[in-house]
């Protein structure tokens, strides 16, 4: 959709599912005070969209902010919702409260579930399409 490319190969990259806990993980270990959620105009027009929330491990949903180890991911198990997209275009919007409610309820949910406030969003591929959060 996005046409997204690797910069030394050029090869087209895999998009996949918005993943909660591996960003938990890493807010946990990185510890940011903010986040970025880049390219955020690609889902414009998506209805529902699949994320993931959680793992099940042997049979238990697993901690907050854990993720299994590498050896053990074949036997994990996602714990899926499907949260509301918005239809709307958001290509090149500037302001947070341009953002439809939709757009503005899915940064929030993604805020409270990780614990660190989205300071940009992206409408677009260009430096400028970009909205300042807060």
């Amino acid at each position: 959709l996005g046409d997204e490319r690797g910069a030394t190969t050029g090869r087209g990259r895999s998009v996949g599912f918005l993943d909660i806990p591996w960003i938990q993980y890493a807010v946990r270990i990185n510890g940011p005070r903010y986040l970025a959620l880049t390219r955020f105009d690609m889902l414009s027009g998506i209805k529902n969209m699949p994320v993931v929330v959680g793992y099940k491990l042997d049979g238990k949903v697993m901690e907050k902010g854990q993720v299994p180890p590498p050896w053990r991911m074949v036997d994990v198990e996602p714990v899926m919702e499907n949260w509301e997209g918005f239809e709307e275009n958001i290509y090149g919007i500037s302001e947070f409260d341009e953002l439809p409610k939709s757009a503005q309820s899915f940064i929030e949910k993604i805020e409270k579930l990780v614990g660190v406030p989205i300071l940009l969003v992206g409408t677009g591929p260009e430096r400028d399409s970009i909205v300042v959060n807060r």
